[in-house]
């Protein structure tokens, strides 16, 4: 018979044995449908999906928890944690290294005010020369975008959410904004079914123009946080989104949103 002090010693063993590590991973908290707060509730087509790929993994479960982009950033930057969600990959954060494999294909474009549209603008820059286009704050969306901005042909106006900057092109304060398609079209949707918002937003109609690109969107993940368990972390996590993308489960959450 085991002594009581191996009893309980073996019985420890095993809590720990099968205990799983706890990883928290930052997430936009102002990108509707992607990554959102709503009501005090973290949620968006990315919040659930790793959710699932969070059951998918044998050692580890995630926490996710919402985080101004600018700031998460800062916080990647700093090294104060480890992942942030959805960033696409710009070798100019050279912080943010490496990216886990793609979360979702987006689609940028530029969608403009209709009294910008005097003329056909499908040429980027040619066309959008003068122009104040908003973007979000901290988001490199395109080279092509930051590029035309640091030669003076446009101007970027910066703003703190996708709600800020269609409310700034619903009072012409921009003259286009620039955005995924999806996160453009869900999110005004938003404002002009919401009574708080809807006087303002309801006879806004965005006229979308070019496409900027399709990046993706991934994990991405300080260089300076490093934990023992990092490298194990990345590889369950990123067999978790292969297979649950193998299995449809993005594309149903994005047609789920699509239909909201």
């Amino acid at each position: 018979m085991l002594r009581p002090w191996l009893c309980w010693l073996l019985c420890l063993w095993l809590l720990t044995a099968q205990a799983r590590e706890r990883v928290v991973l930052f997430g936009d908290e102002a990108y509707p449908p992607y990554s959102y707060v709503e009501n005090g509730e973290f949620k968006g087509i990315y919040v659930d999906f790793l959710k699932q790929v969070s059951t998918r993994l044998t050692n580890f479960e995630l926490e996710l928890r919402p985080v101004p982009w600018k700031r998460g950033l800062e916080m990647i930057r700093r090294g104060e944690q480890m992942g942030l969600f959805p960033p696409y990959q710009f070798s100019e954060r050279g912080y943010m290294v490496p990216y886990s494999v793609p979360l979702w294909q987006e689609s940028l474009l530029i969608a403009c005010h209709p009294s910008v549209m005097n003329k056909p603008r499908t040429r980027f820059p040619e066309d959008f020369l003068g122009l104040h286009i908003g973007v979000n704050r901290g988001f490199l969306l395109a080279r092509t975008l930051q590029t035309a901005a640091r030669n003076g042909k446009i101007r970027l106006d910066e703003a703190d959410s996708n709600e800020a900057n269609l409310l700034k092109l619903a009072a012409r304060r921009i003259d286009c904004y620039a955005n995924d398609a999806l996160s453009i079209r869900y999110t005004l949707h938003r404002l002009q079914t919401s009574p708080a918002t809807a006087a303002v937003t309801q006879h806004l109609q965005l006229v979308e123009t070019v496409q900027l690109g399709d990046p993706t969107a991934h994990v991405g993940f300080s260089a300076y946080f490093t934990p023992v368990y990092k490298a194990r972390f990345m590889d369950e996590l990123n067999a978790g989104i292969n297979q649950l993308v193998k299995e449809g489960l993005m594309r149903q959450l994005v047609e789920s949103y699509q239909a909201r």
